[in-house]
């Protein structure tokens, strides 16, 4: 808005720069009388035209519109994700527990009767090897021993120590006689303790098996072990068929293995599988279907002492980009070396992507989705070294900086809203006291969020410039509550609920430097009157709830010392040449305003050097019987401008220009029409110095 003190800027800007020579020397001083500037202003040349209306009486409404701090739902510009974090120690790490089988055959135990003292045995053995594919009578023979017999498990571990697990013993008697007895030993060869574990089994008939399963618990194993029997006796029988290839078959598998420490071949497998449904926290009373990020970040952090390459996958199947496809992050961790574990980290940018928040397959919740992280180990055919209840895998999840662009679901809020909005419809303006008669105005509220508001203004104040307050006092827009409807999407089209008063005067009249409100603000009708939720609300990041004033002011009021204020800087022609004198301003004011013009000279620090008053106001129009203007006044103000009132002005570099204006008389209501004018003559007669 153009306010009266334009006026002043233009007349300085001509006076400021008038009359430059160009000649250096010589220099003289003249006494000079001359009119500087002659204009006309009208309530056109004062303020913009968009800034104003005219009433049915041809005066002037100020119109003016002012944006007050717009607000949106509570929780819906974030989300927050609490950080996944799982250690898992390798004792869920699993070996190759294929079966392993030792034989000893029937031409192996006649060769151990050769080396036996007993002279009938070694009979015995001599006929059984060569009987081989016929019938033959065996006699009994007991107390048979045998060591050494190798036993290797190597293609499992070299070595383990086992915290837990069973070890399932089987012997298969393929011989031609029953085993009446047999006692072993299973033992390492270097490792101590050596001893693994004994058993024995009794009364095995031909082609039968026997089962035992001993505890493995703490128990040190090599891959290469030995059995030794220490008992194997055996029942003879009559024209018996021998093989010498027919065994005594003794297997050995090894299940529900924990390990604490190995050095093993391990085969490919997944050392982690983890589904978890990650919860989403928004604010209370918001349940979302589905959104869509307009950024974020999901950061993953894998410490691993593992001493083999691990290949992991997170996935978040329900997260999906604008093509189609999910989110997938893949990564391998290098094997850890010298003892030191390997750390790897892997940022993946999350942005962008539409997220369907009902949880985990075949669910239907709210505010979850659900990742899938694998981690395996391939098989290498090598053997790796692992201290299974030291080394570990920890891993971290964090999604960092989500900010949703889109939300669909259901938005229940019962709040309130307080803001307190700096306003600049009265910039650079003061006064000890105004009063308008009458301000109308209007009260916007703006609604982007696809949900129906139910809105309640609590109250609706102004703070003013000497730190007066006022409230609106309007029993139908102030307690009253009203509904907005929801915004369309597709394209966003927002809907609005105007609210309007005629009672804003008081308000007005403290000269706002500030409007505060508070309100009232309901989503989810359909739950406070007991109805169902029907999941069709939504928000987009941008949508708010937007508040904004228009304010009507007829120009009819009354005002005492109400100040317009602007601030120019200083041509340094005009300092340096004018030594003294005075300005002269002749004035005929058709407004029904007296008006004083202060000149105020400042330094850079905006400290006032000195001020030039003038002799005497302007004085305002004379009005008839109605208040209006009937003729306008006629005034010769004047400013002096002495030596040391120069000499302060040659140190400033500002002028501050200060219009007082009051009604007269004193608390009079006056209207401003739009045919009121003032017509202005600057006239200098100064001391001026010529180059």
């Amino acid at each position: 808005m153009k306010k009266l003190n334009l006026a002043l800027i233009l007349l300085l800007s001509f006076l400021f720069n008038a009359c430059k020579k160009q000649i250096e020397s010589p220099k003289w001083n003249v006494d000079v009388l001359a009119p500087i500037i002659k204009s006309s202003l009208s309530i056109k040349s004062l303020v913009e035209d968009s800034t104003y209306q005219l009433d049915k009486d041809s005066s002037v409404i100020l119109v003016f519109k002012q944006q007050l701090d717009s607000f949106s739902l509570k929780g819906l510009n974030e989300f927050q994700i609490a950080p996944f974090y799982n250690k898992i120690k390798l004792s869920s790490l699993k070996l190759n527990t294929d079966t392993i089988t030792q034989s000893i055959t029937l031409g192996q135990i006649a060769r151990q009767l050769l080396t036996n003292p007993d002279q009938n045995l070694r009979t015995v053995g001599i006929g059984i090897l060569f009987s081989h594919g016929r019938n033959l009578d065996i006699p009994d023979f007991n107390n048979l021993t045998t060591e050494g017999v190798p036993f290797d498990v190597t293609e499992w571990f070299k070595y383990a120590i086992i915290k837990k697990g069973n070890l399932t013993i089987s012997l298969l008697n393929q011989l031609p006689v029953t085993v009446s007895n047999i006692q072993f030993d299973l033992k390492n060869t270097t490792l101590e303790p050596l001893l693994v574990l004994s058993s024995n089994f009794s009364n095995v008939k031909p082609n039968e098996t026997r089962t035992e399963t001993v505890q493995l618990d703490n128990k040190k194993i090599e891959g290469s072990l030995q059995v030794n029997i220490a008992d194997l006796d055996l029942l003879g029988g009559k024209n018996l068929l021998v093989d010498t290839n027919a065994a005594l078959k003794l297997q050995v598998v090894i299940t529900d293995i924990e390990l604490e420490e190995a050095d093993a071949i391990f085969p490919a497998q997944n050392v982690v599988v983890d589904t978890v449904e990650v919860p989403i926290t928004l604010v209370a009373g918001v349940e979302a279907k589905k959104a869509t990020l307009e950024k974020g970040l999901v950061r993953i952090k894998v410490l691993s002492t593992i001493q083999d390459s691990l290949f992991y996958t997170y996935k978040i199947p329900n997260a999906i980009t604008p093509e189609g496809k999910p989110f997938v992050v893949n990564g391998k961790v290098p094997p850890s070396k010298g003892g030191v574990a390997t750390q790897y980290e892997f940022i993946a940018d999350f942005s962008g992507f539409k997220i369907d928040m009902r949880g985990a397959p075949g669910k239907d919740t709210v505010n979850a989705f659900y990742s899938d992280f694998t981690a395996a180990i391939r098989f290498s055919g090598k053997p790796v070294f692992l201290s299974l209840t030291k080394d570990s895998l920890e891993i971290s999840i964090t999604m960092e900086k989500l900010k949703p662009a889109y939300l669909f679901g259901f938005i229940q809020q019962d709040t309130l809203i307080e803001a307190n909005t700096p306003v600049d419809i009265f910039n650079n303006i003061s006064a000890d006291a105004i009063d308008f008669k009458q301000i109308n105005m209007k009260l916007n509220i703006k609604n982007s969020f696809g949900v129906t508001v139910e809105i309640t203004p609590e109250y609706l104040k102004a703070t003013g410039i000497n730190g007066q307050t006022a409230s609106l006092i309007d029993e139908n827009l102030i307690g009253v509550l009203r509904a907005i409807p929801a915004a369309s999407d597709n394209p966003l089209t927002g809907t609005s609920l105007e609210l309007s008063t005629k009672n804003a005067a008081p308000l007005f009249n403290t000269i706002p430097k500030n409007v505060a409100y508070k309100l009232k603000i309901k989503t989810g009708k359909q739950l406070f009157v007991g109805g169902p939720k029907l999941y069709t609300d939504f928000a987009y990041t941008n949508s708010t709830i937007a508040p904004s004033i228009t304010i009507e002011a007829p120009l009819n009021f009354s005002a005492k010392k109400l100040i317009l204020q602007d601030t120019i800087s200083l041509n340094d022609n005009f300092k340096n040449q004018i030594r003294n004198g005075k300005f002269i301003m002749l004035v005929k004011n058709g407004f029904p305003l007296k008006i004083l013009i202060k000149l105020k000279f400042l330094d850079n620090n905006n400290k006032v050097l000195t001020t030039i008053l003038p002799q005497e106001a302007i004085s305002e129009g004379i009005l008839n019987t109605n208040n209006k203007v009937a003729q306008a006044s006629k005034s010769k103000i004047n400013y002096n401008l002495s030596e040391e009132t120069m000499s302060k002005i040659n140190q400033a570099n500002k002028i501050l220009i200060e219009a007082q204006f009051d009604t007269a008389p004193p608390n009079t209501q006056i209207k401003i029409y739009h045919d009121y004018k003032i017509d202005l003559q600057l006239i200098g007669d100064i001391n001026y110095q010529v180059n």
